[in-house]
């Protein structure tokens, strides 16, 4: 999350309201030693759905815990996809927690993504592509690469590049800076809508950005279906034509609209993203290589290092795998700074990192073996979610396959003399639900203090209770702490 300002005076409040905002300076990452990672542990790991494969680990940061959650997606398995969470249906009109936007879209795993503006718009800073459409464009910046997926399953990190112009009738030219874009600094200081034109279509949501605040100047042209419909000056937000956009020029911008567009006249915009933007599937932006080749980078912005909760992405060198990664930060962690991230990025054998949004944002959730949808499996920083612009899931296309285990639904603790109902679940071939036929589970105490009758399982004294379950030749444990 950052939180940025805009309008004609954004020097001036910002100084008014002693905000530190994001650097305006370009790093040139480098190799560089990190930190002493050390007493892995890896607590759990286990399929989600074919080829996803999720794991929790700790590690020892100068004598404290850390604890990581990765997701690792072989981007050559057929039966998974990969792709953009948006918080509302089909825009970015509203922010939602990574669980909801998981449940909401079926994703079987998800987390946050990238960056956002809190203060105006809560929109992304980084480009956004969500099944092979442009949902924002990425920022006029060489200091925040993104990651994609390409339409063939290739991954990339990369510094992704905008370039547009609007052509007028009369044949002249206007660069637009880019599309359904909030405030941000360009690189240099320069704000991103000072002297610009950006376009503003349903992707941003259902109304224009307009003018943002009484100081500033903003000339909107409503576009349909390339037939400039109308135009106006200084005005709050306005519907955004279904079969068309918006363009708003400010500055210099506005100068060219008013002196080169009226109202009937069609008007052509020309967009392209590079590297390979045509044949992009999915993506996000970030902020801050953390691996190249293999090896760690440094001089991270100051504005986002510290040791805290953290979201990442990692190729490997052979392009077949792709790696989510969140650690946690709460009293059982203490987090990661950018150096120890990145050190155990490498470590895992990630050939190219990339930092998404972290501190408060950073959320994942995975669907257990059995259930039917994803439940969020770290502690946020906030103690809550926060509600976030965009993130990334991932979907099983697999067909319904065979019972191949089972898994038994119940507390890991109770206390003595009280009783819960146990529930027996199935999975797949693929590792997807299998629904399986009421009261064909018959459980059976294996050791400890508790008792069973039925599907209702009562603690009897503290200690160590396991039950177990057989069912068309295959057996599930589970164990409880009465």
């Amino acid at each position: 999350m950052l939180n940025m300002f805009s309008g004609n005076n954004f020097i001036k409040r910002l100084l008014i309201t002693g905000m530190l905002l994001v650097s305006i300076f370009v790093f040139m990452p480098e190799p560089v030693a990190v930190a002493s990672i050390s007493d892995e542990r890896v607590l759990e790991i286990k399929p989600v759905t074919d080829g996803l494969v999720f794991e929790k680990r700790s590690v020892n940061i100068a004598g404290q815990q850390a604890l990581i959650f990765i997701l690792r997606a072989d981007l050559t398995n057929e039966y998974l996809k990969i792709d953009t969470l948006l918080g509302a249906v089909n825009s970015m009109d509203k922010n939602s927690s990574v669980t909801n936007m998981a449940v909401k879209s079926g994703a079987v795993a998800a987390s946050n993504g990238d960056f956002f503006q809190i203060s105006e718009s809560g929109r992304p800073i980084g480009m956004t592509y969500k099944d092979g459409q442009m949902v924002s464009s990425p920022p006029i910046r060489s200091d925040m690469p993104g990651w994609a997926i390409t339409k063939d399953g290739k991954p990339l990190i990369e510094v992704f590049n905008f370039q547009g112009t609007v052509k007028a009738v009369n044949g002249s030219t206007y660069e637009i800076s880019g599309i359904n874009k909030p405030a941000y600094f360009h690189a240099g200081g320069k704000t991103s809508h000072e002297d610009t034109i950006l376009m503003y279509n349903s992707y941003w949501g259902k109304s224009s950005r307009g003018k943002t605040n009484d100081d500033d100047r903003v000339t909107e042209v409503f576009v349909t279906e390339g037939i400039v419909s109308e135009i106006l000056e200084d005005s709050p937000g306005k519907p955004i034509p279904t079969e068309g956009y918006v363009l708003a020029g400010r500055g210099t911008g506005a100068g060219y609209i008013k002196d080169n567009i009226k109202i009937g006249d069609r008007i052509v915009v020309d967009y392209k993203v590079s590297p390979d933007g045509e044949n992009i599937k999915t993506g996000t932006g970030g902020w801050s290589l953390l691996v190249d080749e293999g090896q760690v980078m440094n001089n991270f912005p100051s504005d986002i290092d510290g040791s805290n909760a953290r979201t990442a992405v990692g190729i490997s060198e052979n392009l077949k795998y792709f790696y989510l990664l969140a650690i946690e930060k709460s009293s059982a962690s203490r987090g990661m700074n950018l150096s120890e991230l990145a050190g155990y990025m490498a470590g895992l054998g990630i050939n190219r990192g990339l930092n998404l949004d972290g501190g408060g944002s950073t959320a994942m959730a995975v669907r257990p073996l059995g259930e039917e949808q994803a439940v969020l499996i770290n502690q946020p920083s906030k103690t809550t979610q926060r509600s976030v612009p965009t993130g990334i899931g991932f979907f099983s296309t697999a067909p319904a396959g065979k019972l191949s285990g089972l898994v038994i639904s119940s507390p890991n603790q109770i206390f003595p003399g009280d009783s819960v109902e146990l529930k027996l679940k199935g999975y797949d071939s693929h590792y997807n639900p299998y629904a399986l036929t009421s009261g064909e589970d018959v459980f059976e105490m294996e050791s400890g203090p508790a008792s069973i009758t039925g599907d209702l399982f009562t603690g009897i004294k503290p200690g160590l209770a396991t039950v177990t379950v057989n069912l068309n030749g295959l057996t599930a444990a589970k164990t409880s702490f009465c």
